[in-house]
């Protein structure tokens, strides 16, 4: 009796995509009205506020699909979102101590939502 043994190709993961240096995330910064970068440049960070809970809380459910549709390293990247009554701070933090384009993104999509 023969064992059929079917071959399949590994692929091999996609290459880790460039860090931004210092100087491109501070303009790009300058480019994200309402964002800030921390001192040591290991975060960006918004926080977004609104009348009422109810619009708080609209607003989370957009930013949350908005970064869900950013292509990012599953896993790997995505904000840190926290809402307090009519408040929502959306953060972004550098993997492995820098920011991609695709942090930028998210950024700008999640700015955009209001």
């Amino acid at each position: 009796m023969s064992a059929n043994v079917s071959s399949f190709a590994v692929s091999s993961p996609s290459p880790a995509p460039a860090p931004l240096k210092a100087e491109r995330i501070q303009l790009q910064m300058q480019q994200l009205p309402g964002w800030r970068l921390s001192h040591d440049g290991r975060q960006a960070w918004r926080t977004f506020r609104f009348l009422s809970r109810n619009e708080s809380f609209a607003f989370l459910r957009r930013a949350l699909r908005t970064a869900e549709s950013v292509p990012v390293a599953i896993g790997m990247r995505g904000p840190t979102v926290s809402y307090r009554g009519g408040t929502v701070t959306v953060s972004i933090w550098a993997f492995d101590g820098s920011f991609i384009e695709a942090d930028v993104a998210m950024g700008r999509s999640v700015g955009r939502l209001i």
